[in-house]
C-alpha cells in the first residue's frame, strides 16, 4: 500500500516506477518472494495508481484542464476508485493469478 499511495508524491508513473520499484523488489526478493509475482504486482499497482491525481499520467492533465472536476473532486474520486481497485485486485486479481499459474 505504501508503494501504491506514494504515487501522490510523483509527477508521473515513470518516475514512480524508476525510483520506488527497485528498492521494493529488492526488499521482497531478499525475503524470498517469487520474482514473477512481485514484478507483476508492482507493475499492476503502478498502472492502477495513475488515476489518483490530476497529474499522475500523461493524459490526466488534458482531462483536468477541461474543468469537469475540481482539484479536490479529482483527488477524492481518485482515492475512492483506488479503494475499489485495491479491493478487487487484492482478492479476485490475486486469485486469478493463482488460477492461471502466475505464482
Amino acid at each position: 500500500m505504501i508503494y501504491f499511495y506514494a504515487h501522490y508524491g510523483f509527477a508521473s508513473i515513470t518516475i514512480h516506477i524508476l525510483s520506488m520499484l527497485p528498492p521494493f523488489v529488492a526488499l521482497l526478493l531478499g525475503q524470498g518472494a517469487l520474482v514473477g509475482l512481485v514484478v507483476f504486482a508492482f507493475a499492476c499497482l503502478a498502472n492502477l495508481a495513475a488515476g489518483l491525481t490530476h497529474y499522475g499520467t500523461s493524459p490526466a492533465p488534458m482531462y483536468f484542464s477541461q474543468n469537469h472536476l475540481s482539484f479536490s473532486q479529482w483527488w477524492r474520486v481518485g482515492f475512492q476508485v483506488s479503494l475499489w481497485n485495491v479491493a478487487v485486485w487484492g482478492t479476485v486479481g490475486v486469485a486469478w493469478w493463482k488460477l492461471t499459474g502466475v505464482w
